[in-house]
């Protein structure tokens, strides 16, 4: 009986493969009529979407291909509600963004990659009513500025401010004789 059970779970995993849709598309990846698996050859853009089942939700891949060969990836990590918490971008198999979101599907962390190397980062800050402020960042992690938000009570936005970091001041004296 012991062994019964990961025969099962094998069988179970073999027999039951990731879920795999298919759509005919644009160039810039939408969904726009869910096609069959035989008519992927009909149409020039065609959106491949696979999702599979990991330990606290779901694995998504979505493939935008053009005439057979792949323009642009999408991975997302989803939870068992199907909140995406991760997505990364990948154009011709390299990283182009990352992006991180909060319990609330809200946008905390995006970054930007040109050839793999991550270009510009930026954290986003909430408050009750909504976005509260932005941090830019470049590719050494240094501030180059700030944006905070003004919000109305409905969480409209009624104002938009850029801070530059301050730089230190510099002493110096100078002695003339």
């Amino acid at each position: 009986m012991k062994q019964a059970i990961p025969l099962l779970y094998i069988l179970l995993t073999v027999v039951v493969p990731a879920e795999e849709r298919f759509f005919r598309s644009n160039q810039i990846g939408m969904a726009l009529q869910e096609i069959a698996w035989y008519q992927r050859d009909e149409h020039p853009y065609i959106l491949e979407v696979k999702k599979e089942e990991v330990d606290e939700g779901f694995n998504e891949i979505r493939r935008l291909v053009h005439t057979g060969e792949e323009v642009e990836r999408w991975e997302l990590l989803l939870d068992v509600q199907g909140r995406v918490h991760e997505e990364r971008s990948y154009e011709k198999e390299r990283l182009n963004d990352f992006r991180l979101m909060d319990e609330q599907g809200r946008v905390i962390l995006e970054e930007k990659y040109d050839r793999d190397k991550m270009k510009s980062r930026v954290l986003f800050y909430y408050s009750s009513a909504g976005l509260s402020r932005a941090e830019y960042f470049d590719e050494e992690s240094n501030l180059l500025y700030e944006d905070r938000y003004r919000l109305g009570a409905l969480g409209e936005l009624l104002g938009v401010k850029r801070v530059e970091p301050e730089i230190p001041a510099v002493l110096f004296s100078l002695h003339i004789q």
